[in-house]
């Protein structure tokens, strides 16, 4: 996530959360955040007595305590600071102002000739700090009794930078890959929103969630789909707070809202008026790091299944699925266990399939150590006319990684050569499935070297079933092993890591 905002020069503040649990230790966590992302990280908040029964924090900008009563109500009681903490307070506030001074020249003069900097001062310049990411404040919170969010909310509201506060945005001109542009956040200039998420609802459809970026969006008007090329007419368009959704009808610049059922709108396009196109950069999901095979408990399930993973990937980005034919699997990955028991539960409550998860199966390959030779004849007579070919085939390995071949050395026209690629065609459907697992067989050369035909019964089925069961023959000579798959691991690990690491 500090890579993430690193990547796109993104304000940023730490919380520190759950702070009544056993053993909790700020200062700790305090100190390896200072240690990971740098000076610029200094407390802005600390907890009076974090464990169990925390229920205080001191907020380091207002020089006051806040008391949270039980029963979750959320809202911080304002007091003076306790005795006992006054000279640690103390030096985290100068800390604090230290940073911030220090963020500014001009500040940081009358700083150091002693002149006091009062707090409307200190907020005004940490908001700049912030904004240019000169200053991460730490705050404290525990969200599970409801405590400090109040505060939090009064800092994301009063310190972090709104959208009036960025001038310009980067966009690529349609049509001149590569280029981009720096554009001015302003209501007067054409439309460019951008929709970073897509939602499914009962009863209303799809809900796509954007961000207005320049001009606006109103009840019938016209945009188009940049990255799709696809024209789209604004509905309804809603303020989301939860579930719970207002008219909106008009969202403008720095806004986020929601639009319904917009035709071929997906997450990660940009919406524009036809008179200036625009595409906006696409935010970079992370891979998956967890895989699981899903099959539906009951029979007749697999289009509802198929349904549900194609909605929730539309949700979800960080979620995809895919349904291997070789395992013959459906598998979904996901960033987390957490994760994949969440889709797990909204498949059942949502879509009404209940799913069997179980690891998914390995691919394995299978090869031949040495050659091997092997003969068929496939005759067959029904009354009238019959079937028959015969061949005679000879495999060998060949360099790992080098793929299948196929060779044909049949000499006097023991075999006709229209029946040729009929024994291809064979050899290929036994390479699709070995003799010891089933699995694919890898790095093999067959050469169909003699033969026999008949000249009213031979025909391409008959030479197709002879090629099969000859190479299943060759390879039952060929000293078969099975291959488990070798996976390409890269490791990260911070610098001061990496000698217990390598030892």
């Amino acid at each position: 996530l500090w890579g993430y905002a690193n990547d796109y020069d993104l304000p940023r503040l730490v919380v520190v959360n759950a702070c009544s649990r056993e053993h909790a230790n700020y200062d700790q966590t305090v100190a390896q955040a200072k240690d990971r992302f740098g000076h610029t990280a200094v407390a802005a908040q600390i907890p009076v007595n974090q464990g169990d029964g925390f229920n205080q924090i001191v907020d380091l900008l207002t020089m006051k305590a806040y008391t949270y009563e039980s029963g979750g109500h959320g809202k911080g009681t304002p007091g003076d600071i306790p005795a006992d903490l006054q000279d640690t307070v103390a030096s985290l506030r100068e800390e604090l102002v230290d940073a911030i001074a220090e963020s500014d020249e001009e500040l940081l003069e009358k700083y150091l000739e002693g002149e006091e900097l009062d707090e409307k001062t200190l907020i005004t310049s940490l908001k700049k700090a912030i904004k240019n990411r000169l200053v991460v404040p730490i705050l404290v919170t525990d969200a599970v009794h409801n405590i400090g969010i109040d505060r939090l909310l009064d800092w994301t509201v009063d310190l972090l930078p709104s959208p009036a506060d960025i001038e310009t945005f980067e966009a690529e001109v349609l049509g001149k890959e590569g280029e981009t542009v720096a554009l001015p956040m302003s209501d007067s200039d054409p439309l460019c929103a951008y929709v970073f998420k897509t939602v499914s609802e009962e009863h209303v459809g799809d809900l796509s969630y954007v961000r207005v970026y320049s001009g606006g969006l109103a009840h019938n008007m016209d945009a188009i789909n940049t990255r799709q090329n696809s024209p789209e007419r604004i509905g309804q368009s809603f303020f989301m707070i939860g579930r719970d959704r207002t008219d909106a009808g008009h969202i403008r610049t720095g806004d986020m809202g929601a639009l319904v059922k917009l035709r071929n709108t997906h997450t990660g396009d940009t919406l524009c008026q036809p008179t200036r196109q625009l595409l906006l950069k696409q935010v970079s999901w992370p891979t998956p790091t967890i895989q699981v095979a899903v099959e539906p408990k009951a029979k007749g399930d697999e289009d509802k299944l198929a349904t549900g993973l194609h909605r929730m990937h539309e949700e979800d980005s960080t979620f995809s699925h895919v349904v291997d034919g070789e395992l013959g699997q459906t598998l979904i990955s996901g960033q987390g266990e957490l994760h994949i028991g969440v889709k797990v539960k909204q498949l059942k409550d949502r879509f009404g399939v209940e799913v069997v998860t179980s690891d998914p199966k390995i691919p394995y390959r299978e090869t031949i150590r040495t050659k091997g030779e092997g003969h068929y004849r496939h005759k067959k007579q029904t009354g009238g006319r019959g079937q028959f070919g015969d061949v005679y085939l000879r495999i060998e390995p060949k360099e790992r990684g080098s793929g299948n071949e196929f060779e044909d050395a049949v000499v006097g026209g023991v075999i006709p050569g229209k029946f040729i690629p009929a024994v291809e065609k064979g050899v290929m459907e036994g390479l699709m499935s070995g003799i010891i697992a089933g699995a694919p067989v890898i790095d093999v050369k067959a050469t169909v070297y003699d033969g026999s035909y008949h000249a009213v019964d031979s025909s391409e089925i008959a030479f197709k079933i002879s090629g099969m069961y000859a190479f299943r023959q060759a390879m039952e000579q060929a000293g078969p092993i099975l291959l488990e798959p070798i996976y390409n691991l890269e490791v990260i690990v911070p610098e001061e890591f990496m000698g217990d690491v390598m030892g």
